[in-house]
């Protein structure tokens, strides 16, 4: 909204859920240290050799996760670049460093969670929302830095995320609603950060949008379904909608 409106009560609003999620954030000293206030448990400092640091704790005691605040580097980026404050700079470029080191599986897809128990376990379900939040943040990210492992890393998610068999069907229509993939990728589309996959990713946002429209509309109405391949149902959910009017956004 600040972005859109320059209204300082929206960047007021975001500095005040930024420091809500810097609570939850693990920083190096308490990595080192090997416990937090909120969490009590010894810390693990290091997973596979690869400090903890940036990862941002779930619902669940010992999960860090990506979805909320600074796991995922959007917010901060989004900070840095209205604020000039290098705190925010250096938080997305830790939760970017995160993402890379300890939510990536070997064919660059991007995972839920991972435990900050011995053995590091993590949560292998596939959803499309991770590597939407993941684009996203790593979009604005790049526009701050300009620095080229940001790009890099961009390439090689988006390169495992449009083809993903998981979360669609073999027409590229996502089987279950997703605002987080297709405004992912329409931050990315926006930047035109990665020339070779602009095409491939219009058409996957235009076929999100042409099935919203043509398979997953109750007829005669504005309700959308959550299952974008269709059949369309006539219950009004207040999140499928927003779901479906994202992708909507998105394409125009």
């Amino acid at each position: 909204a600040y972005a859109a409106y320059k209204d300082q009560v929206f960047l007021d609003y975001a500095i005040q859920s930024w420091w809500f999620g810097q609570t939850y954030t693990l920083t190096s000293q308490q990595v080192a240290a090997g416990k937090t206030d909120i969490r009590n448990f010894t810390i693990i400092s290091q997973c596979q050799n690869i400090t903890m640091a940036g990862g941002t704790f779930y619902a669940s005691p010992c999960s860090l996760s990506l979805a909320f605040s600074h796991a995922c580097p959007g917010l901060s980026a989004l900070l840095a670049n209205a604020t000039s404050d290098p705190m925010y700079r250096q938080a997305a470029i830790d939760s970017k460093n995160f993402i890379k080191a300890h939510l990536l599986n070997t064919l660059d897809q991007v995972q839920d969670m991972i435990s900050t128990k011995a053995g590091c376990p993590t949560n292998s379900d596939p959803q499309s929302y991770n590597p939407g939040l993941v684009i996203e943040g790593l979009s604005i990210l790049h526009s701050v830095t300009g620095d080229t492992d940001t790009l890099a890393l961009l390439n090689s998610i988006v390169n495992a995320t449009i083809p993903n068999p998981s979360w669609q069907d073999s027409s590229g229509v996502l089987t279950k609603g997703d605002l987080y993939l297709p405004r992912g990728l329409t931050t990315l589309y926006a930047r035109n950060l990665i020339p070779n996959f602009q095409d491939d990713i219009g058409h996957y946002i235009a076929v999100q949008f042409n099935a919203i429209t043509d398979l997953a509309t109750a007829n005669g109405t504005n309700i959308y379904g959550n299952a974008w391949a269709g059949p369309p149902s006539s219950t009004f959910d207040p999140f499928h909608q927003i779901n479906a009017l994202e992708a909507l956004i998105s394409a125009i």
